[in-house]
């Protein structure tokens, strides 16, 4: 047994603690009996499933996050560039 483990605060017992672990992403590893059935396999292994793909979503957001606050940005300098030439227009023409 890993060192880490040997430790009871970090370790969980019981099909409903270890679900529980996974799916709130506190579970590092999850060991299972050989003899454990295909139920219980199953389960744990549609929530490790969730949990990866739901990190996975997570990184592509955290990826896209600065791109997307740039193009934000670059698109608001726009927009404020395009309204500031409208009301330059309009001034020129009130005056004119």
């Amino acid at each position: 047994m890993p060192e880490r483990l040997k430790k009871r605060a970090m370790r969980v017992v019981g099909v409903r603690q270890v679900l529980r672990a996974v799916k709130e992403g506190s579970a590092e590893s999850v060991f299972l009996a050989m003899d454990a059935e295909a139920r219980l396999r199953y389960q744990v292994e549609q929530a490790a499933k969730e949990m990866e793909e739901l990190e996975n979503k997570c990184k592509t957001i955290e990826e896209n996050k600065d791109r997307e606050i740039e193009n934000l940005v670059t698109d608001l300098k726009t927009s404020a560039k395009s309204k500031m030439d409208e009301t330059v227009e309009l001034v020129k023409k009130a005056i004119g």
